[in-house]
């Protein structure tokens, strides 16, 4: 039997969403057989956890991975305090998924409870209706299981105090953006400072024209800058002035950023795994045409 949750009013909604579109898969068994002479064998044969982390699953894991992930979040609860908790009972044996996914999947919501907050939904690149609305607002392929992943680590990123790398990750992941963002002036402001102190003399072995004036690119490391630059832009390509200064910027965010000690590696496996692989291009001022 299902516990009784008193449901918190900013979580509302979202919930009553992924009920609905959870309703049909996650009563039909049918749903959750793979291709497999017994459709209840154990993940574990195909999926190990070294894999899983280190982000070597094949296209086909991929899949089986997300599925096993969506079983398990069709028997998540939100209470009112915005923790997650599992339908009381539920075993690695009732999802018909391996104990190892089961305690992956359950160490990602431990980290959550840590720090509990308003769930943020990943807006899902869908058709739109012909009134202009989306026809559903829930994540792609309904898996909640991602989103709270994908939270987890915005909201460490946020409590680190980095607003570039949020805002970057935040428009990666939740926003679906693939466009390309132009830098403000604010955030252009520090690249251009550890650019120009770091550029050094060497630069003017790749040119290009722009606007009948001589730039000059070059490939820069930002893992010795601030945190936010280094996990932002992990190297960037910088556009140089004949003087040497920094006057534009070239990149593509699709959190790949080097290091990412300051996250929990689960986290990252799961984002790696079923979340999206996309990303957009970043620019500021002066780039090679």
């Amino acid at each position: 039997m299902k516990k009784e949750t008193l449901l918190h009013n900013l979580v509302l909604s979202f919930i009553m969403i992924v009920v609905l579109t959870f309703s049909s898969s996650c009563s039909n068994d049918d749903f959750f057989s793979m291709d497999y002479d017994n459709p209840n064998q154990s993940f574990a044969t195909y999926i190990s956890l070294g894999n899983i982390k280190s982000g070597s699953l094949t296209a086909f894991q991929k899949e089986q991975f997300k599925e096993a992930a969506h079983r398990f979040s069709c028997r998540l609860v939100f209470e009112k305090d915005n923790t997650i908790s599992l339908i009381e009972g539920t075993t690695a044996q009732d999802l018909k998924i391996s104990n190892n996914l089961f305690e992956l999947f359950n160490e990602v919501i431990d980290l959550w409870n840590e720090k509990p907050t308003t769930l943020i939904i990943k807006k899902a690149n869908i058709p739109m209706t012909k009134g202009g609305d989306p026809e559903s607002t829930t994540t792609r392929g309904g898996n909640v299981f991602c989103d709270i992943a994908a939270n987890t680590i915005y909201n460490i990123i946020v409590s680190n105090g980095w607003t570039l790398t949020a805002k970057l990750f935040h428009m990666w992941y939740f926003d679906n953006r693939c466009s390309t963002y132009t830098l403000t002036y604010q955030e252009w402001t520090p690249i251009a400072t550890y650019s120009n102190n770091n550029v050094g003399t060497n630069y003017q072995n790749n040119s290009f024209t722009y606007e009948g004036y001589t730039y000059y690119q070059k490939s820069l490391s930002f893992y010795n800058a601030s945190n936010d630059l280094r996990f932002a832009l992990g190297t960037s390509t910088i556009s140089i002035d004949y003087n040497g200064y920094a006057v534009g910027l070239s990149d593509f965010y699709d959190f790949n950023a080097g290091d990412r000690s300051f996250i929990n590696e689960t986290l990252v496996s799961i984002i790696r795994n079923i979340g999206d692989e996309g990303g957009f291009p970043i620019k500021y001022g002066i780039v090679k045409p």
